[in-house]
């Protein structure tokens, strides 16, 4: 394991203070002194107490900037201590200042080309090797061998090899220890034997020579001997401790020979020393993905794209690690720049083919299905998926033919799984193809003579009669099924559903009470029994039934969602319905129910507390955040809420779940949160779009005139989306033109009639006063959506002042009693509006409605009392009137009429 790098710094402070205390204990020592020292430590390989000894003289030799000379030297000396520490940049730095100072050119030159060469500064090398070649003869050797080096490193191996063949025969006897590296360099790649027989000869002569390691290892790597390749990485390090890029070798060298954790430690240095390291980023996503940390994974191979390193692993990894971590859109982003560079990965294939299905992106899921090749189950699971979403997402001929195309293609691949065959059968049946019948005919034969009582072809097969309407057919070949297993629950069931279905009441009671004889926790029999008592409003032994199901089988869903749905008069105990749930199991679709039915009850803070308290954070599914946050923000928890949208964001990153997001906060009015919220998000191509529809009509809301028109400019540019007609519409209103703003709404309507659209429509129609208009919008909305009670409650408003006839024929239809019912400002504006009317006797329904919910509220009992006047009532009117404890003008008035008459 990697240590800490506080406790690293440790050693590192206590020897700094020791040297600070030895410099204040002792004499201060001159320049010379300092040098002869450094020599010294030089001579001794000390790299690092050379510089200190040299660094201290370099500071003393500025007071004295006379002596140039012995400068010079010290610059010379400190390269020489860097390189041999392996800091080619620093060695390079005081090289160069040596070389133009003329210092010990002999020395410095040598030196220097070698601090080029491995930083691959070709350029500068040979500007070098042409200024000193002939200008020291003693160095032409030397600087021959790294022009070859040079040249072969740069692809010109054919130069290279004849420069070589003259030095080598101009100087045969020549045995240096660069002349051999030099001969083992350039037969590296075409004879690795021959080059490491050189370098086993040139670390005989030279064994502390440090670039014969690095060579040694590279070969034996290219070669897979792993175990060498690392030792001799492992001892040019030591020899050269800051040529820290060489823990990268390391690291590789490691991972070849799957010891993950001592590529850990390697790799968590190279971390340490630079966290943004593209490459040592790029292998910490690798050991983290094959870990299974996904998130770990998909944040270092990001980070390594980030700075540059634009390799398709990094892609791959942060692709696949995203769509594990349920990030479908990032997943998306990644996995298509990964396929750009590896066309023919079907692996990679199948995976954009599942997120393009999920995103909806069925076209390309359709293009990209095309070029898979169907050798194996999950080919044709996928193909099964794509087909059932075409045909799923709008009944259109394209959209069927494209379904029927997939099958095609499917159809005569080899298959031995049974589920397989009967999902195409059904999806044929769905595309319109009567073939899916026969198809599913002839698994469910087969499984017939294998006698599985609960075999899933049979039960395909005969619900398959029924989706094509042969229901008489499908109780017939249950019957047989029946007739052939005697206690087969299965065919039971489906019998008594299917004579549920029949509208025969008394043999599905029959069937299900055999099935109830032959298994006492026979769940279709209990579930039966349950809903027949629930429908009757005998709550109390619905609960019953529906307990035992969930004792049976913990989370049953429709068990749960009958219990909720119960009708009582009561509050329903949440804490009840909290301790049915077994966490146990799976439950996040039973926290899906309880949470939105609470939400729907405003139980916010019973829900907060149950979340908080009992569930795992974790495990939640994209719907139970949903429920999460929007409680968050009705309990104005504004830094749970903040920190809630960002685990959300990381968690769930697709398109829908972020459009979720921005609508909770719109809602909410908070404006300015969406656009910082839009801002830290990275969508793709097909997602941002939505994401800058959202942007502009944020920008509206909050007047930003300038930029929303900015942004809508670019949006009219490409494919447009329905809401743009609304947008232009927002923007129209902004700048004051009420004509081109009903312009649009008028087309946004036509496009999408949402209530959004049909409120601003309406108010423009107000405004100038039409409201035969307003009546006719009304009504074109409503026939549309008869069940939204707002928009009735609005247009009864609107028109309560102009035509309360109108306003009443609105308000006063079937479709609305229940929300008339529960809503008693509604009652009462609806009370009103009859005693204004011709039908004044009406209003007493009404009033009543409203009276019994807010007996003490003025208005509402000074309405219900005017209501039973016109009934002849006014004992009780009065009555009412006198329980009022402050009354005002209007009702003290009412009661003295009403003592008159009396």
């Amino acid at each position: 394991m990697s240590k800490s790098p506080i406790i690293l710094s440790v050693p590192l402070l206590l020897l700094t203070f020791s040297l600070l205390l030895l410099s204040a204990c002792t004499p201060s020592k001159s320049t010379t002194e300092l040098v002869i020292l450094a020599k010294s430590s030089l001579a001794e390989k000390q790299w690092s107490e050379a510089i200190i000894y040299l660094n201290n003289a370099l500071s003393q030799q500025d007071e004295n900037s006379a002596d140039t000379k012995g400068e010079g030297e010290v610059r010379l000396l400190l390269g020489q201590s860097y390189l041999g520490l392996g800091d080619m940049p620093q060695a390079e730095r005081f090289l160069a200042q040596a070389v133009a100072g003329d210092v010990n050119l002999t020395l410095s030159i040598g030196l220097y080309s070698r601090a080029l060469f491995h930083q691959h500064k070709f350029k500068t090398l040979l500007s070098v090797i042409e200024r000193y070649q002939k200008k020291l003869p003693e160095l032409a050797v030397e600087l021959s061998l790294y022009e070859v080096l040079v040249l072969h490193k740069t692809g010109r191996q054919q130069r290279a090899g004849d420069l070589l063949a003259i030095i080598t025969e101009l100087s045969q006897n020549d045995a240096s220890s660069l002349g051999i590296f030099t001969q083992a360099y350039t037969q590296a790649d075409t004879s690795p034997q021959r080059a490491l027989e050189l370098i086993a000869q040139l670390l005989t002569l030279a064994p502390n020579y440090v670039d014969g390691y690095l060579l040694k290892a590279q070969i034996l790597f290219s070669e897979k001997i792993f175990d060498g390749a690392y030792t001799a990485f492992a001892h040019y390090l030591t020899l050269q401790p800051h040529a820290y890029h060489i823990h990268f070798l390391l690291a590789v060298t490691a991972l070849q020979l799957s010891k993950l954790e001592v590529t850990q430690d390697h790799v968590t240095k190279l971390l340490t020393l630079n966290k943004n390291h593209p490459l040592a980023n790029h292998l910490q996503a690798l050991l983290a993905f094959e870990e299974k940390e996904y998130q770990r994974a998909k944040f270092h191979a990001e980070n390594s794209i980030q700075h540059d390193l634009d390799l398709p692993a990094n892609y791959l990894i942060a692709g696949v690690s995203a769509f594990k971590l349920q990030q479908e859109s990032q997943a998306y982003d990644h996995l298509t720049k990964a396929a750009k560079a590896m066309p023919d990965n079907q692996q990679i294939k199948k995976i954009l083919t599942l997120l393009q299905v999920k995103l909806g992106y069925l076209q390309e899921a359709v293009d990209n299905f095309e070029g898979l090749t169907l050798s194996d189950e999950m080919g044709l699971s996928l193909g099964n998926m794509l087909a059932a979403k075409l045909l799923s997402a709008t009944n259109t001929t394209p959209n069927n033919t494209k379904a029927q195309h997939i099958l095609a293609k499917m159809q005569f691949v080899p298959l031995t799984n049974p589920i397989l065959k009967l999902q195409q059968g059904i999806l044929q049946l769905k595309s319109g193809n009567k073939q899916g019948l026969l198809a599913i005919e002839k698994v469910a034969e087969q499984a017939l003579e294998q006698n599985d009582g609960s075999n899933i072809a049979a039960i395909a097969y005969i619900m398959a009669l029924v989706d094509e309407g042969e229901l008489n057919k499908a109780i017939l070949q249950a019957q047989q099924w029946q007739q052939k297993i005697p206690n087969n629950l299965a065919a039971m069931n489906i019998l008594a559903l299917l004579h549920q279905k029949n509208n025969d009441k008394e043999k599905a009671t029959r069937w299900y009470e055999r099935a109830l004889a032959v298994d006492k926790k026979n769940i279709p029999s209990l579930l039966f029994q349950a809903y027949q008592l629930a429908n009757k409003d005998q709550a109390e032994q619905a609960i019953a039934y529906f307990k035992q199901v969930l004792t049976i089988k913990p989370n049953h869903a429709r068990a749960f969602s009958g219990i909720l749905h119960l009708k009582t008069n009561t509050i329903p105990d949440w804490s009840m319905l909290q301790a049915l749930i077994d966490l146990t199991y799976e439950h996040q679709h039973i926290l899906q129910q309880l949470s939105q039915a609470m939400i729907q009850a405003h139980a916010y803070q019973a829900l907060y507390n149950y979340l908080y308290d009992k569930t795992a954070q974790s495990r939640w599914s994209d719907n139970v955040w949903h429920a999460w946050l929007h409680v968050l923000l009705a309990l104005q928890k504004e830094d749970d809420f903040t920190r809630a949208i960002s685990q959300f964001s990381q968690k769930y990153s697709s398109t829908n779940n972020l459009l979720f997001v921005i609508t909770l906060l719109e809602k909410a009015q908070r404006f300015d949160d969406i656009l910082y919220f839009i801002k830290q998000q990275t969508p793709s191509g097909h997602d941002h779009r939505k994401l800058q529809y959202a942007k502009a009509s944020a920008l509206l809301s909050l007047g930003k005139v300038e930029e929303a028109d900015f942004i809508i400019t670019r949006l009219k540019s490409a494919e447009p989306l329905p809401a743009l007609n609304w947008l232009l519409a927002q923007l129209a209103l902004l700048k004051h033109d009420n004509v081109a703003a009903q312009q649009y709404f008028a087309l946004h309507f036509a496009e999408q009639p949402t209530l959004p659209g049909f409120i601003n429509q309406a108010k423009l129609l107000i405004n100038i006063g039409d409201y035969k208009a307003l009546i006719l919008l009304g009504e074109n909305y409503l026939s549309i959506r008869p069940y939204d009670s707002y928009a009735r409650t609005l247009l009864g408003q609107w028109l309560a002042k102009h035509d309360a006839n109108a306003a009443i024929a609105f308000l006063n239809v079937p479709e609305n009693q229940g929300f008339i019912k529960k809503n008693w400002q509604v009652a009462n504006n609806l009370a009103w509006l009859y005693l204004n009317s011709e039908q004044k006797k009406q209003a007493l329904i009404f009033s009543k409605y409203a009276f019994d919910q807010q007996p003490l509220y003025n208005e509402v009992a000074f309405t219900h009392a005017v209501a039973l006047m016109h009934h002849g009532q006014n004992k009780s009117a009065l009555s009412i009137l006198l329980n009022i404890k402050q009354p005002n003008k209007d009702i003290f008035k009412l009661i003295k009429v009403l003592y008159q008459s009396d």
